[in-house]
């Protein structure tokens, strides 16, 4: 039975009404014996019906779908507000009633106490003022209890909806332009014209609504164009933050540095289709609350579905987050020469899923983000400097006077660079059977690698000079062979 919830009981009422069924209709009324000499319960559910019409606006589905009705409103627990109309300056309020209907179970209908009142809410309805204008051809009733006249001002009001939207948002535009033109930003000024076109909808679906109210076609007509207009405002509004998503991550792209654009065009779609879907969601949410249906079932449902879906793509779901990781954390960037476990390459794209480098042989390295943000990463491309640390290996006959003459030579030749870092040292460290090793332990002042090889090339030639103008050479690596006599003669044939 529809009557078991307060909702329930309203629709069966309309529904029974919209048909012509007021047999049925009155069924939903507490009709008492009194009620009965005001007139037949079938008169009394008609005459409701043309004060809904004419007076009620609220939606149905502000009513409860709960067999016990809204506890928290703070009425009856057997009593549930239907409506408040206002007649004659005074505000007039409407109830349904939980009553017994069988021993085992009870039902709702519109109060005794409201069924009293509706010859008197009858009588001080008064009709649209238009309708004294108009001929009885345009009185007469069509679809939905509504007038000839009032689905005709219906269509005037769709075809005008819009003009009228287009020239209130183009005024309001002209009003904030004054406004964003006295900021030093320019991204205001693209927020302001990116929105006109939401802004327009928003305004005309306003204007619509606003001309229902005038027009007041039937109440059931007055429900159903009252939902319609409450979704597409609530994606009219989803809509202006899809434009504010849209220009908010553009404008965080641009400001990126070119080694991080490459990076923030693989993420920032990502993330650009996130917040719109997410904006999407809440106004399809917002509308089907805003319609009476219970949104905490499909949260749940959607819950257990993601849920199942984050099992079936756990290695995606991984390398997206490994993604997010590198984007976040910024270890490397497009274009960073790095070491990633046992491979070096160049970074040439950090993408949703993976990242590729290629390799000092030239070739590509396509390495999953999630096994990627897990490894030891070493990033060449953060070096300030490079360090130089050659060991000299000189000849076993180099004099301590030689070597006392070349050590302060070499680091002062190393301090005197004007690239070379002035914390420079140079030892003799070691005595070995084939030399005398020297260390020269300094760093270049540059993070390019190519620069780098040049510098040091220069100052190798320098250390040779120094070296061969002190008398000294670098030691050459010496094989001693040893002949066994004997074996020697044993093993040569004899004559």
């Amino acid at each position: 039975d529809v009557r078991e919830t307060p909702r329930g009981a309203l629709l069966g009422f309309l529904d029974a009404a919209r048909e012509g069924d007021f047999r049925r209709a009155s069924s939903f009324l507490n009709v008492r014996r009194e009620h009965r000499r005001t007139g037949a319960p079938e008169q009394l559910a008609r005459q409701l019906k043309e004060v809904l019409d004419r007076e009620l606006a609220q939606d149905p589905a502000r009513l409860s779908n709960a067999p016990e009705g809204d506890l928290a409103d703070g009425l009856e627990p057997n009593q549930e507000l239907l409506a408040a109309i206002r007649q004659e300056g005074r505000e007039i309020e409407l109830y349904l009633e939980r009553v017994p209907a069988t021993p085992s179970g009870q039902i709702w209908l519109i109060s005794s106490a409201t069924v009293s009142l509706i010859p008197m809410l009858r009588a001080r309805a008064e009709g649209h003022a238009m309708e004294k204008y108009l001929p009885a051809w345009m009185l007469k009733a069509g679809a939905f209890d509504t007038r000839i006249w009032q689905w005709l001002a219906l269509v005037l009001l769709t075809l005008a909806a819009l003009p009228v939207g287009h020239i209130f948002a183009r005024a309001l535009i002209r009003a904030l332009q004054p406004i964003v033109r006295r900021t030093h930003s320019q991204l205001d000024d693209t927020l302001v014209a990116s929105i006109r076109s939401p802004v327009q909808l928003l305004i005309a679906l306003i204007a619509y609504r606003i001309g229902i109210v005038w027009i007041a076609p039937s109440y059931l007509l007055r429900t159903y164009l009252g939902r319609i207009l409450t979704g597409l405002i609530y994606l009219a509004i989803a809509w202006v933050f899809v434009r504010i998503i849209d220009v908010v991550t553009n404008r965080i792209v641009a400001a990126m540095s070119r080694r991080q654009k490459t990076t923030a065009a693989s993420v920032m779609p990502l993330t650009r289709r996130t917040l719109k879907a997410a904006a999407v969601i809440f106004a399809l949410l917002a509308t089907l609350t805003s319609w009476g249906y219970d949104t905490t079932a499909l949260l749940a449902g959607l819950g257990v579905g993601g849920l199942a879906v984050a099992l079936a793509a756990q290695k995606t779901i991984e390398n997206l987050f490994g993604g997010v990781a590198i984007t976040s954390d910024k270890p490397v960037l497009v274009g960073d020469f790095c070491r990633f476990g046992n491979k070096t390459g160049t970074v040439e794209d950090i993408g949703l899923r993976s990242t590729r480098l290629r390799t000092v042989d030239r070739t590509v390295v396509t390495v999953p983000n999630g096994e990627f943000s897990s490894l030891q990463i070493e990033n060449f491309g953060k070096r300030d400097k490079m360090s130089f640390r050659p060991v000299l290996q000189l000849e076993r006959d180099t004099t301590p006077e030689q070597l006392r003459r070349i050590l302060p030579r070499l680091e002062r030749m190393l301090k005197d660079h004007p690239k070379v870092e002035q914390a420079a040292r140079v030892r003799f460290i070691a005595i070995s059977p084939q030399s005398l090793d020297v260390e020269v332990y300094t760093y270049v002042l540059t993070p390019d690698y190519d620069e780098f090889l040049v510098l040091q090339q220069e100052l190798l030639l320098h250390i040779l000079e120094i070296i061969t103008e002190e008398g000294a050479a670098l030691a050459v690596p010496r094989q001693h062979l040893l002949l066994d006599r004997a074996a020697t003669r044993s093993s040569t044939p004899q004559s």
